[in-house]
């Protein structure tokens, strides 16, 4: 079974419930041959896994924007799911822009983790304190 949940709060303490999480273990039926070659049910203590869903910003100056593209391109296709639209048109994002192909992507961990695009956002530029005019990322 699958149950999703939020979690909401500091980070610290959502990792402690995380990890507190996976620390615990049910027993689940498993169907094996006894000794005899006859089919049983056993049960098997399994490991509680939790599979979480972020939602995150990047933020970089737009000079990256194709590295940036290049990284997470190669982990996972570009979707055209309903639920990401929509959450993308409720953050106000527009749609990921596609990689051109000639940027190399930063090396980074990605084993049975999915890296999806929802949107992306321009930054608006101005004037900092100093008087010099950038993106205010």
């Amino acid at each position: 079974m699958q149950l999703s949940i939020g979690l909401r709060g500091n980070l610290w303490d959502v990792q402690r419930v995380i990890s507190e999480i996976q620390a615990k273990y049910v027993l689940m039926d498993f169907e094996e041959k006894d000794e005899n070659g006859k089919m049983q049910k056993v049960k098997h203590p399994v490991n509680i896994v939790f599979r979480p869903f972020i939602i995150g910003e990047l933020v970089f100056p737009e000079t990256a924007l194709q590295t940036i593209l290049a990284t997470i391109h190669g982990k996972s296709a570009n979707y055209d799911n309903f639920v990401f639209n929509q959450a993308r048109k409720y953050l106000g994002f527009e749609k990921v822009p596609d990689y051109d192909g000639v940027a190399l992507p930063f090396p980074i961990w990605d084993k049975n983790v999915e890296i999806v695009p929802i949107g992306i956002k321009k930054d608006e530029f101005g004037v900092d304190k100093s008087g010099s005019k950038h993106e205010l990322i």
